[in-house]
């Protein structure tokens, strides 16, 4: 940070401060998907809360910073429900109607992909957490540097979830609206026909074949005739 402030836009490896050298350091070995450190030195010793290396300046020990807060833990599954429109392959994208905890809370540090971690379907509720934790401790500069970035990704990915909830929504409700007016034209032409009077339909049938009957009559008897008829 303090090379960036004073001007430059890259580091270079004269710039570290000192190297750490104890072993490999998974982010899945010091803390949970959750984000709550790791804090058992019969189980993971010099892991998590257990944690700490010197650099190569004189006096500097590295440690995790932590806070207090709350934890909150996801106790559904990742798993889909479909509701396939045809026949053939499913489309997650397409068919599926409800969203799990990683849709709606993403992903962060903790459980991403490259963490080690499982995906903890909690990451943006624990990290609004944390930031009420500083809110109460009343440190503004965490606030002001890292505490609108957590709120703002928070933001964005429940939004996003809830934009694509809303849309598949009212996909549904409009289709609903199709499917009433179809089974309203139905019952209306089932209507239709079962209340039809048999009797009278017959006895109009009858009535128009007589006067077509006549009519045909009617024609054979004038159509035979020439011009020179109608002049006599």
């Amino acid at each position: 940070k303090d090379v960036v402030a004073s001007g430059r836009s890259t580091v270079s490896a004269a710039d570290r401060v000192g190297n750490i050298t104890t072993g490999a350091n998974f982010i899945k070995n010091n803390f949970k998907n959750t984000g709550e450190i790791v804090n058992d030195p019969v189980g993971a010793p010099g892991m998590g809360a257990n944690w700490s290396d010197t650099t190569a300046v004189p006096g500097v020990t590295l440690k995790f910073s932590t806070v207090r807060q709350q934890i909150v833990t996801y106790s559904g599954d990742m798993r889909y429900i479909s509701m396939v429109k045809q026949n053939g392959s499913t489309e997650p994208t397409a068919d599926t109607v409800n969203k799990t905890g990683l849709d709606i809370f993403g992903r962060d540090l903790f459980d991403d992909k490259n963490s080690g971690n499982e995906p903890s379907g909690t990451a943006m509720v624990n990290s609004m957490l944390t930031v009420y934790a500083k809110t109460n401790a009343a440190d503004p500069h965490w606030l002001s540097s890292d505490g609108i970035s957590l709120a703002d990704t928070a933001n964005q990915v429940t939004l996003q979830a809830h934009t694509e909830t809303g849309a598949r929504t009212q996909l549904y409700k409009n289709m609903t609206d199709i499917l009433t007016d179809h089974g309203e034209n139905i019952t209306r032409d089932i209507t239709n026909v079962s209340s039809t009077d048999v009797a009278e339909l017959a006895m109009k049938m009858m009535q128009q074949q007589t006067v077509m009957s006549m009519s045909l009559s009617m024609g054979a008897r004038i159509l035979p005739l020439s011009l020179v008829d109608y002049l006599r």
